[in-house]
């Protein structure tokens, strides 16, 4: 699994609308490893068509990378990433320390998809029949 991380020079998580280096994070038995780096810059951007075309543009650059950690983006941020299929994790503190949890989010959801489905909730008709006196017209099904 990839995990991307927006940082500024001293390792700390910051806003996609500032400026920092994404940095994408790979699992490698048991350590995470920068398999690569990108400048990333919003400060320039006046107008919220600059800042889509910035944000999209740092979509584009994650390929099949789909996890970006940032602190929380203002405005409009988290919908590019929704359209670019982007999952954005607003965080905050030490960024390394996000790297396990984010990544068991992932794995938890994929063996809960490998599971078979729960057994429905009887309805409440079906609730009554099964509690009605045997002779009743609830335990016929009338």
């Amino acid at each position: 699994m990839k995990i991307a991380m927006l940082l500024d020079a001293a390792g700390r998580a910051v806003r996609p609308e500032s400026e920092g280096t994404v940095y994408v994070y790979e699992r490698h038995g048991n350590e995470w490893v920068v398999t690569s780096k990108r400048q990333h810059s919003a400060v320039d951007c006046d107008t919220v068509a600059t800042m889509r075309a910035n944000l999209s543009e740092l979509c584009d650059w994650l390929g099949d990378c789909t996890v970006l950690a940032a602190k929380a983006p203002r405005g409009f941020g988290r919908l590019v990433f929704n359209q670019k299929h982007v999952n954005f994790w607003a965080i905050d503190g030490d960024p390394k320390n996000y790297l396990d949890q984010i990544e068991s989010f992932y794995r938890l959801g994929a063996s809960l998809k490998e599971r078979p489905p729960a057994k429905p909730e009887p309805s409440s008709a079906e609730l009554k029949r099964s509690y009605a006196p045997r002779d009743s017209p609830e335990s016929r099904g009338a």
